[in-house]
């Protein structure tokens, strides 16, 4: 149920508006081969009962006509076989390495005897701590930003209706149409595909190339190393201080 929750919270700025089931019954698995989009949990004990879920002649069909799961246990991704999904599934090289990082950094915080990341219990009772608090903000808030950032002119709120949109005289309401704004994004990719191919694009791109270099080279120079360096010794120190304090207490 809290992950299927959290799954329908990563989506925003967009609302599921399909079905949801957080608990779905084995008795119930025929659900899967619904044509309705759904968002649907299961939760079963043991690896034999998940592979008898995974091996199910219906979910493998489901799996074929656009189902895709997440095993939480291994944390595997099963993608859709239905043809042409796959295809159409990208991800930003920026945010992909955001999550990476901010994935590394639980998985770091995780090895804190106190975390309770790992048990479901401990967390319902006692909750995250305050670093792993804000490292999920910050994987939820990236997320929520680059499906903002899909919305195009829409996500502005400034004319958008109206350049998309045309006024239906029956009910006195703007009518969306998709095709108006696709055909205005598309403009836009073209003329940035031209603009890539510019000379002034190169030249932006060899000083952002110098950038990086220089920035690479500090980060793994002896300043770099020394400051690092110099933090962990601090932070081990507070650290100390702070489980020093808690014994006195």
């Amino acid at each position: 149920t809290a992950a299927c929750r959290a799954l329908l919270r990563l989506i925003k700025p967009f609302k599921w508006a399909s079905t949801f089931m957080p608990v779905l019954p084995f008795a119930m698995l025929d659900f899967v081969n619904s044509p309705v989009p759904f968002v649907a949990g299961m939760s079963v004990e043991g690896d034999h009962a998940m592979h008898l879920i995974e091996e199910d002649i219906r979910v493998i069909e489901a799996q074929s006509e656009g189902m895709s799961i997440i095993n939480l246990k291994t944390g595997a991704l099963h993608i859709t076989s239905e043809s042409g999904i796959g295809n159409k599934l990208s991800l930003s090289s920026t945010l992909r390495k955001k999550i990476h990082a901010l994935h590394r950094r639980l998985i770091t915080l995780a090895e804190n005897n106190k975390s309770s990341i790992h048990s479901l219990k401990q967390f319902c009772t006692t909750g995250v701590s305050a670093k792993e608090r804000l490292t999920l903000q910050a994987a939820s808030s990236s997320i929520e930003k680059y499906f903002g950032g899909l919305l195009g002119d829409v996500a502005s709120g400034d004319g958008w209706l109206e350049q998309y949109g045309k006024m239906d005289e029956a009910s006195g309401q703007y009518v969306f149409h998709a095709k108006w704004m696709i055909e205005a994004l598309r403009a836009e990719l073209r003329f940035q595909e031209d603009l890539i191919q510019t000379q002034l694009f190169h030249s932006f791109v060899d000083s952002e190339r110098v950038k990086t270099e220089e920035i690479e080279e500090a980060r793994n120079g002896d300043a770099a190393r020394f400051i690092a360096d110099w933090l962990v010794f601090r932070w081990k120190k507070r650290e100390g201080m702070v489980a020093s304090l808690g014994a006195c207490a």
